[in-house]
C-alpha cells in the first residue's frame, strides 16, 4: 500500500511537472523569439550604421575611384636589434592607394606631387619599419602597415586621402 502511495505521488508530482513545462514553453519560448527578432534588428541596424560612418578603407571604395602609387625604387631598411649581435635587413616596396574623390587628391594625389615629397614618403615609412626587429616584423605586418598608413595620414596634415599602404616583394635578412 506504501509503495503505491509513493508511485501515486511521483506520478502525480511527474504531471505538474509536465503541465508546468509546457506552461513555459508556450508562454516563454514565443516571447524569448521576439526578444530575439528584436535584438538583431537592432544589431543590424547598428552594424549598418558603423558600416556607413567608420573610416574609409579600400575595401569600401569603388575602384575605380582608387588611385595607386607605386614607388618604384625597392626600400632596404635597417631594421631594430633584437639582441642577436646581426644586424637585420627588410627589403620590400611600397604601394599607396587613396580615394580619388577625395578633396585632398587634387592637391596631394597627383604623380607629380607624390614625387615631390617621396622622400617624405620614404622617410615616414623607413621610421615605421625600422622600429621593429626581425622578430616582430613578420606577425605584426598587419599592425606594421596600419602604423604605416596613420605616419602617411599625418604626413599629410591628417588627411585620411590615403587609405592604404602596401609592402610588396618583402624579403628578410
Amino acid at each position: 500500500m506504501k509503495k503505491s502511495l509513493i508511485n501515486i505521488m511521483t506520478l502525480a508530482l511527474s504531471v505538474a511537472n509536465m503541465v508546468l513545462m509546457i506552461i513555459l514553453v508556450f508562454a516563454i519560448v514565443p516571447t524569448m523569439n521576439n526578444m530575439n527578432n528584436l535584438i538583431t534588428t537592432i544589431c543590424t541596424a547598428i552594424d549598418l550604421e558603423t558600416a556607413n560612418s567608420g573610416p574609409i578603407t579600400s575595401s569600401n571604395i569603388a575602384i575605380d575611384d582608387i588611385g595607386v602609387y607605386n614607388i618604384n625604387d625597392e626600400f632596404m631598411t635597417s631594421l631594430k636589434s633584437n639582441g642577436d649581435g646581426k644586424q637585420h635587413y627588410m627589403m620590400y616596396k611600397v604601394t599607396i592607394s587613396m580615394n580619388k574623390k577625395h578633396e585632398d587628391f587634387a592637391t596631394y594625389g597627383s604623380s607629380e606631387a607624390l614625387l615631390e615629397r617621396e622622400g617624405l614618403i620614404r622617410a615616414h615609412i623607413q621610421n615605421v619599419v625600422a622600429s621593429y626587429t626581425i622578430d616582430e616584423v613578420e606577425p605584426k605586418s598587419e599592425e606594421i602597415r596600419k602604423e604605416t598608413l596613420e605616419s602617411l595620414q599625418n604626413l599629410f596634415g591628417g588627411s585620411n586621402f590615403i587609405i592604404d599602404v602596401s609592402f610588396i616583394d618583402i624579403k628578410y635578412q
